[in-house]
């Protein structure tokens, strides 16, 4: 198994949703996303989350999550993060 395969397949747990990772729908369909607590975003009111690249491929700000019933409006993203990875900034509405 090459390293960016053991990256991927480590990722599955991280996004588990019966693990550690919450539900949300983009775009209508259901995606994992884990909260980030480490990272800090300056001058930015939101909070972060983390999400699998593949999940998320071309985010747009102003688009609408929706995590445990309540809609998020994306605000910020670095889809530069890592290779497999990008970060979001969701602020609720």
């Amino acid at each position: 198994m090459t390293l960016k395969e053991q990256m991927n397949a480590d990722l599955d747990v991280f996004y588990n949703i019966d693990e550690f990772a919450d539900s949300a729908t983009y775009k209508g369909v259901q995606i994992p996303l884990a909260e980030v607590d480490d990272v800090v975003v300056e001058s930015l009111e939101g909070t972060c989350f983390s999400c699998r690249s593949s999940d998320v491929p071309l985010p747009l700000a102003g688009e609408v999550f929706i995590i445990n019933n309540k809609n998020y409006k994306l605000i910020n993203f670095d889809s530069d993060f890592n290779e497999f990875e990008t970060l979001l900034v969701l602020a609720e509405q």
